[in-house]
């Protein structure tokens, strides 16, 4: 989730993309169990809910992916609480970020202190361009929404209001790093380029029908080529100007060295 300069809050739900493009993903979590004690303390889930187990394995294996990619634990204790209906979700999110009314395609939020979720057993009433019946997308969209927090722990602004600009790097890490640039989407980047729709500016990557891939993929491309470390410290990053000199870049210059990247790439 972000929350912009005018209060307006971005609730991402977690899109099936994917890759394929012969770059290294992120390694799959290991099948042992996390640490007994997890950063989280869950609110409102009934251990009796029909998705209590579903919510705590993507929990578990989100934070596993998450942790092993970027070499260390999240550094804070979080909330993790499910809304048992739309009207608490929005009373929950008008309380917190004077937002008047979620849309419908609002499910889930993540920043540093607090990872929000609908109840999936609403989703086929209450929100839309969601499949209630798949517990995949369920689990990457937990996935995608820990990544923000892990993101917000690191950054010094942890709810990433006014980070407007970084629109393609909060949410391009969060595709990629939760594994969902392995779904079903994986040629969106490649897609966009030929379509003649690749971003002539990194705001635009965060825009249109392909923005998920797109974002995903220049994250992606920065990880691969500049390295874990440099993709560690960009999560301190608060504006543009600040990713761009930590890779001692532009932004013409890193947008056109992804395209070609993208291009050159086997399928």
């Amino acid at each position: 989730m972000r929350r912009y300069r005018s209060g307006w809050v971005v609730i991402l739900f977690a899109a099936v993309l994917g890759s394929g493009w012969g770059w290294a993903v992120p390694a799959e979590p290991p099948g042992d169990s996390p640490p007994k004690k997890p950063p989280w303390t869950i609110k409102g889930l009934d251990s009796k809910s029909a998705d209590f187990s579903i919510v705590m394995e993507a929990l578990n294996r989100g934070r596993l992916r998450i942790e092993k990619f970027f070499g260390r634990p999240f550094p804070k204790p979080f909330i993790v609480e499910v809304f048992p209906s739309r009207a608490d979700f929005d009373q929950y999110m008008q309380q917190r970020w004077k937002i008047p009314k979620t849309s419908s395609w609002m499910v889930a939020s993540g920043v540093a202190d607090t990872l929000t979720l609908l109840d999936r057993s609403v989703w086929k009433t209450q929100a839309s361009e969601h499949d209630p019946s798949s517990d995949d997308h369920l689990r990457e969209l937990i996935a995608h929404e820990l990544v923000h927090v892990y993101h917000g722990q690191h950054n010094p602004i942890p709810d990433f209001e006014g980070m407007d600009e970084l629109g393609w790097w909060v949410e391009g890490l969060a595709v990629y790093v939760s594994g969902q640039l392995e779904g079903s989407h994986r040629q969106a980047a490649r897609e966009a380029i030929r379509a003649g729709q690749a971003p002539k500016t990194l705001a635009k990557a965060w825009s249109g029908r392909y923005r998920y891939g797109v974002s995903g993929s220049i994250a992606r491309y920065i990880d691969q080529r500049y390295g874990r470390e440099k993709t560690r410290e960009l999560l301190k990053v608060v504006n543009q100007q600040q990713a761009l000199e930590a890779l001692h870049t532009t932004e013409a210059a890193l947008l056109e060295d992804w395209v070609n990247h993208v291009k050159n790439v086997p399928h």
